[in-house]
């Protein structure tokens, strides 16, 4: 029919979402934890330097930041394992509908790639928050 344009049929992401190697996994998995540890060691450095300057006259402002360094570790950590709970859930019932429907046992390849899907989701609220926080911290005047 002119005029008439049929959708495509729907299918999940997991159907549609190309997957990487194992190898490319880890390397991603790696590279995050690289990015996460270089943003980290500039927070604790801009953090420490105005810890040193607030050491004989504190502001309200490093008030304000002393707490919310606090806070922000708690909601991170939070953050984290409910997004390691949901990804080893999810891994592990991809596991179980697997071993139903093919093979029976996971084999060592999906489990490590379980595995970096577990950890990868514990890495990403970190890293989030740690770009935040490189970024306000360089803009702030210290």
């Amino acid at each position: 029919m002119p005029g008439h344009h049929e959708r495509p049929p729907l299918r999940s992401a997991f159907m549609t979402r190309r997957r990487k190697s194992l190898a490319g996994a880890w390397l991603d998995l790696a590279q995050s934890s690289a990015q996460l540890m270089q943003g980290s060691a500039t927070v604790i450095a801009r953090r420490t330097a105005a810890m040193a300057t607030a050491t004989f006259q504190p502001s309200a402002a490093h008030d304000r930041e002393m707490k919310r360094m606090v806070e922000e570790k708690v909601n991170a950590s939070a953050a984290s394992l409910t997004a390691m709970a949901f990804a080893t859930a999810a891994s592990c019932q991809s596991m179980f509908l697997a071993s139903l429907f093919f093979s029976g046992v996971p084999s060592a390849n999906q489990i490590q790639r379980a595995t970096t899907n577990i950890l990868g989701a514990g890495i990403a609220p970190y890293q989030k928050t740690v770009r935040g926080h490189v970024k306000r911290l360089r803009t702030s005047p210290g």
